[in-house]
């Protein structure tokens, strides 16, 4: 699969989520600057030692250390690289006082491209999926921006396609059962509406390669994050999508 190349403004129906998944994952950009801060200090201390115990001319000062580039999202299939993360970063810190404009992200299948490796190479592996970060907590901030996002435009579909969800795109069906995970302890519990299944099997609840096939297997799921239904991965490219159903 070919890179999909996105850039989202703040006139984006979920601007704020988006943004706000990104300052929350971005988090971690600052953990491994703080640490590097810190073994740089640990190596100047040692080189201070050093140079008292020899009498060598000292003149190496700190430096601060950033994150500097993208931010690269790792899923088990697919990857996410936010290329403005910097920016983002460097308004959570307030060096930037006002918020990004825009979010410029690339989706693409996670297939050995050597520009996201050499990424990941520089930031350390795993992301949220594969350790490194508290994946319960982020999984919960992030069930409550899908979920919040569902409720914040419910009436408007509702109002636009009525009260049949059997009757909305299979996206919006997707998004719908989606946040009925999120607000169920991240566990999807499907009932039955109008005397029908939840899920109609005929026309499936669907996002991109993601299928919900029916009620019961889908019951009992994890929704979202590491070992659910729907990887953490695809929180910016599924909020933009359904942007297109609004």
């Amino acid at each position: 699969m070919q890179p999909i190349k996105r850039t989202i403004n703040d006139s984006h129906p979920f601007f704020d989520e988006i943004m706000q998944f990104c300052m929350i994952t971005d988090a971690r950009s600052c953990t491994i600057g703080y640490r590097l801060l810190a073994n740089q200090v640990i190596l100047l201390a040692e080189e201070v030692t050093r140079v008292m115990k020899t009498g060598v001319k000292y003149h190496k000062t700190i430096r601060d250390v950033r994150y500097l580039g993208p931010m690269p999202l790792r899923g088990s299939e697919h990857s996410v690289i936010v290329q403005n993360a910097q920016q983002i970063y460097e308004h959570m810190s307030g060096i930037l006082p006002d918020q990004p404009k825009n979010i410029d992200y690339e989706f693409f299948e996670d297939d050995g491209n050597a520009r996201f490796v050499k990424l990941r190479q520089k930031v350390g592996d795993g992301w949220l999926e594969g350790g490194g970060t508290p994946v319960r907590e982020f999984t919960t901030a992030a069930a409550y921006l899908l979920g919040g996002g569902f409720e914040k435009y419910k009436d408007k579909i509702v109002k636009r396609l009525g009260n049949d969800p059997w009757e909305w795109p299979i996206e919006l069906q997707f998004f719908r059962h989606l946040r009925n995970g999120c607000f169920h302890k991240n566990v999807f519990n499907i009932h039955p509406y109008n005397g029908r299944p939840g899920i109609d099997s005929g026309n499936p609840p669907t996002w991109r390669h993601l299928v919900m096939k029916d009620d019961a297997s889908m019951n009992g799921r994890t929704a979202i994050g590491n070992g659910g239904f729907f990887e953490l991965v695809y929180v910016i490219p599924f909020l933009d999508d359904m942007s297109n159903h609004l």
